[in-house]
Formats: C-alpha cells, sequence, structure tokens
C-alpha cells in the first residue's frame, strides 16, 4: 500500500513538473509568462524579475518591508500590481507582525507606463508614491492616510477606494481630508469610497462623473441642500450608519450628539435630471422622513431604510408616495424600543408602489398581520418578495397570501406560529375544537419591558439590493475539493417556484391545517422547530407542487412507511439531518421504508442523526443520486457482523457524500471498525469516494 502511494505521489509530482514553470521560483507562473504570484510567501524584499512578458503580480502577504525605485523595472509591460496585506494598521495587526512596517519609494511605480491597476491596501501607508498617468483602478484601503492635498496625476483614474483610513479600530484623531484640486484632476472618475474616514460632512468638489458615491460610518451629521446636485451620473449613493442607533448594535457605535438622527434638508437630494438607482440611509436613527425628501429621485429603484426609528412612518408614512418607480425597499429593524405591537399596520400609501418586487419588513415587531394589511399588500401585483422575518408574529392567516400572485419567496421564519387548534367549553362542559390557531395574542402586551436585545452586524445582515443581477454561473463540477451540499441545490429547484420559510418558529406538530393557504409552495423550510412526531402519510396532500424540504433540526420519527407517500411524484429534495431525537432512544428500532414511495426524490440528506443500529439493513431507492449520511455511526454498523455492509448498495447512482474526516477515521483508523471482508470495505470505499 505505502509503495502504491509513493508511486502516486511521485507521479503527480512528475506530471506537474512539466507543467510548472520555474522561471520565477519562489514565486508561482503561468506557462506564457504573464502573471506571476509571490502570495504569502515569507519575502522580505521585492523579487527583481526580468520579463518584459509579465503583466500581472501579486506581492500580497508577504513580508516585504521596502519596495524600491528600480523594484519594477524589468517589467515593464506591467498592468496589474498587488501588494496587499504586508502590515496592517497597528490595531489590526496579529501579534507576530507587531513591528512590520512597509516604505514604498516614491518613485516606485513611475515607470510603469503600462499600470492600469494597482492595490495598496492594507499597508499603514502614510503618504501616497508618485503614480503612472495610465492608472485606472487604486486600492488605498486599510492604511493610515488621513490628508490628500495634492493631485494624483491619474487623469484615467475610474475607480479609487479609500476605506477605513480613520475609524475606531485604526484611528486618527482628526477628521479625514481631500482637497478639491484632488477631485479635479480626476475627470473620469466613476467610483469613490470614503466610507469609515471620520468625514464630518459631504466633500466639496466632488467629481461630476462620480457614479458610485461612498460615505457609510462616518460622522457626517447633515446633508445640505443640493449636496450633490451636480452629479447627475450618479446611480449608487451609500449615507449609511451616519448617526448610529446603537441600542441593539454589535460592533462599536457612535450616535451623532444627544442621539440627533441625521439631520437631511428636504432638498438634499434635489437634481434636475438625478440618475440615482439606489439610495442607502441604513442606520442613521431616522424616527421621520421629510416631505419631498425623494421626489426628485425619479429613477430611483431601491432604497434601504433599515436600522432606523420609522416604527411610526412605516404605519402611517406619507412619503411612500414619492416611491413610485422603486421596485425594493428594506424597513427591517425598524422597531420602536421597548414596543410590541399588537398588528402589522401598513401605511395606505405603499399600495401606490405598483412596480414593487421585494418589500422587507424583518425586525419591527407586531404580533399578527391585521386585514389592513393585506388590503394594501394585495394592491401589489408585482410583489415577489415579502420578508417577515423576527417579528414575534403569533397568528397568521396565510390564506391570505393568494391575494399577491406574483409571490416567489415568503420569509415567517424567527417568529412565534405554532398553529394549534383552539378549543371552547360548550354548555354541556365538553371541549369543542374551533377551525382558528390558538395563537393569542393578548397573551402579549404592548409593551415589552423585558424584551431581549437584539443584537444585529452592520455589514452581515445587510439586504444588498443588486441591480439586474446577472445569473450566478453553476458550481465548477471539477473541483473535487468542494462538496455540494443540501442547500446548493435550493437555487436551482427553486428557481421561479414559491418558497416558504416558516423555520424557527413554534412549530409542535403538523397536519393538514398547517398548511392551509400554501397549495402552491414548492420549497418549504420547516427545520429549527419542535416537532416531536411520527410522520403518517397525507399531512402534505394539499401540496401538489412541492419539491424542496427541510425539516432538518426537529425530533422526527421516521418509523412510518407512508411518511411524505403523497409526495412521491414531486419531492426532489428531502432533508431530515440533525433528527436525533429518537434514534438516540435505547431499544427504539427505526426503518427508511418511506424511500420506497418517494420515486423522484434525488437528494436526500440524513445526516448528524446518530444513526447506528435497529435500522434498515439496506437503503432502498431507485432514484436517489445525493445521500449526505456524515455524522452517524458507521463504525458501528460496520462493526456489527457484516449487517450493514450492503447499506448504500441498492441506490447504485448515488453520490455518498460525507466528511472525508470521518471517513478517515472509520475506515482507516480503527481496524475493528472495518468490514471483516476486505472485498466488500474496498467496494465501499470506492462508492464514498
Amino acid at each position: 500500500m505505502a509503495l502504491v502511494t509513493t508511486s502516486f505521489i511521485l507521479f503527480h509530482l512528475f506530471t506537474f513538473g512539466n507543467t510548472i514553470n520555474t522561471k520565477f521560483l519562489p514565486c508561482d507562473a503561468n506557462m506564457n509568462s504573464t502573471s506571476v504570484d509571490c502570495s504569502f510567501r515569507p519575502l522580505k524584499i521585492t523579487p527583481l524579475f526580468q520579463a518584459s512578458s509579465v503583466l500581472e503580480i501579486n506581492l500580497s502577504y508577504t513580508k516585504i518591508s521596502y519596495v524600491g525605485r528600480h523594484a519594477f523595472a524589468g517589467v515593464p509591460n506591467l498592468s496589474t500590481l498587488k501588494l496587499m496585506g504586508n502590515c496592517p494598521p497597528e490595531r489590526l495587526r496579529a501579534l507576530e507582525s507587531k513591528k512590520c512596517r512597509v516604505e514604498i519609494h516614491r518613485d516606485a511605480f513611475k515607470s510603469l507606463k503600462n499600470l492600469t491597476s494597482l492595490y495598496l491596501s492594507d499597508n499603514s501607508m502614510s503618504s501616497i508614491p508618485l503614480l503612472p498617468a495610465t492608472l485606472q483602478f487604486l486600492d488605498l484601503q486599510l492604511n493610515c492616510i488621513v490628508n490628500i492635498i495634492h493631485p494624483l496625476n491619474t487623469p484615467n483614474l475610474q475607480t479609487l477606494l479609500l476605506t477605513k483610513n480613520c475609524f475606531y479600530a485604526n484611528p486618527c484623531n482628526q477628521s479625514f481630508y481631500i482637497s478639491e484640486k484632488v477631485f479635479k484632476e480626476l475627470p473620469n472618475l466613476k467610483s469613490l469610497s470614503l466610507g469609515y474616514n471620520n468625514l464630518t460632512s459631504v466633500p466639496k468638489g466632488l467629481p461630476p462623473s462620480l457614479t458610485s458615491l461612498d460615505l457609510r460610518e462616518n460622522t457626517i451629521t447633515e446633508v445640505l441642500k443640493g449636496a450633490f446636485s451636480h452629479l447627475t451620473y450618479l446611480k449608487t449613493l451609500i449615507l449609511e450608519w451616519n448617526c448610529q442607533r446603537c441600542d441593539h448594535a454589535a460592533r462599536p457605535c457612535f450616535p451623532c450628539p444627544n442621539n440627533l438622527p441625521l439631520h437631511l434638508h428636504p432638498e438634499a437630494f434635489y437634481s434636475e435630471n438625478s440618475s440615482i438607482s439606489f439610495l442607502s440611509l441604513r442606520g442613521n436613527s431616522l424616527k421621520t422622513i421629510p416631505p419631498g425628501l425623494f421626489k426628485h429621485l425619479k429613477r430611483l429603484k431601491g432604497l434601504d431604510l433599515s436600522d432606523n426609528l420609522l416604527a411610526y412612518e412605516i404605519r402611517n408614512g406619507t412619503f411612500f408616495r414619492e416611491l413610485t418607480g422603486l421596485t425594493w425597499i428594506s424597513l427591517i429593524y425598524n422597531y420602536e424600543p421597548l414596543k410590541t405591537f399588537s398588528e402589522l399596520i401598513l401605511s395606505p400609501h405603499i399600495s401606490k408602489i405598483s412596480g414593487l418586487h421585494s418589500l422587507l419588513l424583518s425586525g419591527n415587531f407586531f404580533l399578527r398581520l391585521s386585514k389592513d394589511s393585506f388590503k394594501v399588500l394585495s394592491k401589489l401585483q408585482n410583489l415577489s418578495k415579502l420578508e417577515l422575518r423576527m417579528n414575534f408574529i403569533s397568528a397568521c392567516n396565510l390564506t391570505s397570501l393568494s391575494q399577491l400572485p406574483s409571490l416567489t419567496e415568503v420569509d415567517l421564519s424567527q417568529n412565534m406560529l405554532n398553529f394549534l387548534p383552539c378549543y371552547s367549553e360548550s354548555s354541556s362542559g365538553t371541549l369543542l375544537t374551533t377551525q382558528e390557531s390558538c395563537q393569542n395574542p393578548n397573551l402579549y402586551t404592548d409593551y415589552v419591558h423585558d424584551q431581549l436585545p437584539i443584537v444585529v452586524d452592520r455589514e452581515k445582515t445587510s439586504r444588498v439590493w443588486k441591480p439586474n443581477q446577472p445569473h450566478l454561473p453553476e458550481m465548477e463540477e471539477n473541483n473535487e475539493f468542494k462538496m455540494q451540499q443540501p442547500w446548493d441545490f435550493k437555487k436551482k429547484l427553486c428557481h421561479q417556484k414559491l418558497s416558504f420559510d416558516l423555520s424557527q418558529n413554534d412549530l409542535l406538530s403538523l397536519n393538514k391545517r398547517v398548511f392551509m393557504g400554501l397549495e402552491n409552495v414548492g420549497c418549504l423550510d420547516l427545520s429549527f422547530n419542535y416537532m416531536s412526531q411520527t410522520l403518517r402519510g397525507g399531512m402534505f396532500d394539499g401540496m401538489k407542487k412541492l419539491v424542496f424540504l427541510n425539516m432538518s433540526f426537529n425530533r422526527l420519527d421516521l418509523y412510518d412507511a407512508h411518511a411524505f407517500s403523497e409526495l412521491k411524484s414531486t419531492l426532489k429534495l428531502l432533508d431530515v439531518s440533525n433528527n436525533d431525537f429518537h434514534f438516540k432512544m435505547r431499544g427504539m428500532g427505526h426503518r427508511f421504508w418511506f424511500l420506497k414511495n418517494l420515486t423522484n426524490l434525488e437528494v436526500l440528506s440524513l445526516a448528524n442523526n446518530g444513526i447506528g443500529m435497529r435500522i434498515d439493513q439496506r437503503l432502498l431507492s431507485n432514484s436517489l443520486k445525493y445521500l449526505y449520511f456524515s455524522g452517524n455511526h458507521l463504525d458501528i454498523m460496520w462493526g456489527s457482523e457484516n449487517k450493514y455492509t450492503h447499506f448504500f448498495s441498492k441506490p447504485d447512482k448515488a453520490h455518498l457524500l460525507g466528511h472525508i474526516k470521518q471517513w478517515s477515521e472509520v475506515s482507516l483508523t480503527t481496524r475493528t471498525d472495518q468490514p471483516s471482508n476486505k472485498h466488500q470495505g474496498a467496494q465501499h470505499q470506492q462508492q464514498f469516494t
């Protein structure tokens, strides 16, 4: 075995040796010597390459401390240079890099007449070296540059990134400053990023050529009239987190003086011919919207108003009527502190946004959806996405959603829905079941004084609006190191189908009544609930279009042979992973007979169930293509006198996917855990690999 392994390694070394370009060692290079990668090498000096063919060099994350005047004289045709992460700002450094420094000679890049892209972020630079006039892209993020006074002499520059040169993790104890003269000499600049720089006002003299401007996480307290009126090409404007709302901050938070909101002049976005299509005012402690603020933004398609204090504006605001061309709006986390409303009430003016596709209302804290709210929503005939996550909703009439014919995604996760039947006492003292759900909003008060703090990360929870998002490429089929997971199939299976998310609610059990109103759902997520029941046939009778079902992280008993049988002609993916409660009960038997009924099932996850004994000797499925079985006890199964030797043999075409680490432990480490027949063990290993 050792000889075979050694021969295999040597074979690959010699094979790859024929394709390695050794000219640039210790760096990697492609065969035509156009791209050289020296990143993550312990280089202390800049390699002196001599090759006119080189167009790109990556010297990032090395230990280079000095870049000399003639460092790149031997690569005159260089177009892209990456020199990032060699010395992060002091507070962001690892312990072993506390004394690092990067010094770049003033003329180091001057001779590169073909350089178009230069990446210099994360180097603790305090000044900018001379730059070639050909430069189009310049990254100076995470440095210590706080004053830019002299022009950059880069008339062709299109993108300038200056984020995080002066913020709480990289303090400079002053406000970032950039001269109007610098902007004046950048006639072709399209994208400018100045976030996290302690700016106290909107910079003056911004280039009129800008199409994207990012001013997030500064200390701007006021936006004056016509602040962007000359930026007629501007399409994306980010003004978020300047007067920060701090009652649910996950990171250091900096409110405006006296916790005042960002002051927006009613004509702040005035322009005779505004091109702004996306505007973010997120996290600015806004309580009201000035009348007329959006009336000049005729091309606005996406608006982010999340993480403000607009709870009452959502109920009564008139500004919605100025947003008639909008397709996407985020109003998440606008809850009123220490208050939970009895029901969601939406401003009737929202119904005027006839082209709205996405409405995000998570984190606004209300107990039920009112009939009046559905009246407003029913007029949004183009609405495809409705997000109502984390609102403490305890009652919702799902049949009312049929008034929205264009819906393809509904998120009701992280609420308090249980769909339990109500009981009333008759005159004779017997209990009568009512048709309504027993979710009683009177159990909660409007004012919640013991409400747990909601902690939200400003980056991770951002709902980014992406205009005309191109179709993302499928996962690379030849990437053997990237293993597909069940959720990787969701995008393909759920495309153009109605998806419904009821995960992380209070569902204790399932019955037909739970799914009333969900007859057209194609993808359903019921994970992370409290379901502890034996699943029997007929529960999903009304769901004739269901192709994706996630029931992971529950306490399901899968013993019944008729479970899911009503889904046999439609269901493609079933996730019942992390349902280990019943599998861990001593002496309890288990079987997977239900698989025989699911004749179209292609993806099944039984992972992390602790499966090891008292189960079927085989998984019986003729349609299965992907099976996830990691986190179970193969050591016990294959140590049971060959009882489960053929457990995986029936789904011939299935790709049996599990953690490589676990397989190594089972098949290589513990000899007694292997099947006694060596040939059978080899067959199983082939199936897994």
